[in-house]
């Protein structure tokens, strides 16, 4: 009876915890829409996303509505390839993925005038709407740049406050 108990307990205060666990993912994802240069979506466009420093490639492909969505990406800095039959592909590099960042990249494909023909995209904003949630990465430098609380017991103001208390 009391290993019941116990094992209910643990249960109890346990699994609200493992809610939060899944909140400290360390991947990003990068997600889309393709459309030609009218505005009609791409459906069935190659997305090909090559992590610049590993080599490691992810293929997907964009769905009746011409989204795509590359989930569990580590960060780093990407190049994407969109292509399609009878569009040029679309190149953008350096495109840099922060830890739990979703980014969204559109993308307008140019019908194709020469076989092989690849236009880079350029100046093209990042665009962040995936998700309702305020978050924020930040490298080891920006962190350790962060100004320290005050900890030293030699500080007036932190005496003053425990002696009134």
């Amino acid at each position: 009876m009391f290993r019941a108990i116990a094992a209910a307990l643990v249960l109890f205060f346990a699994l609200p915890n493992c809610a939060s666990l899944r909140a400290q993912s360390i991947y990003g994802q990068i997600a889309g829409t393709v459309t030609d240069q009218k505005g009609g979506v791409v459906a069935g466009a190659k997305v090909k996303v090559t992590d610049q420093n590993t080599k490691a490639v992810r293929d997907v492909e964009t769905n009746e509505a011409g989204d795509f969505r590359v989930p569990n990406l580590g960060a780093g800095i990407y190049t994407i390839t969109i292509s399609a039959p009878g569009f040029a592909d679309a190149e953008r590099k350096d495109v840099e993925l922060l830890a739990r960042q979703e980014m969204r990249l559109d993308t307008t494909l140019q019908v194709a005038s020469a076989a092989g023909q690849v236009v880079e995209v350029k100046g093209t904003e990042v665009i962040v709407s995936e998700s309702n949630t305020l978050s924020d990465s930040r490298s080891g430098e920006q962190i350790s740049d962060l100004a320290l609380n005050f900890r030293a017991t030699d500080n007036p103001i932190s005496r003053r406050s425990r002696s009134t208390a």
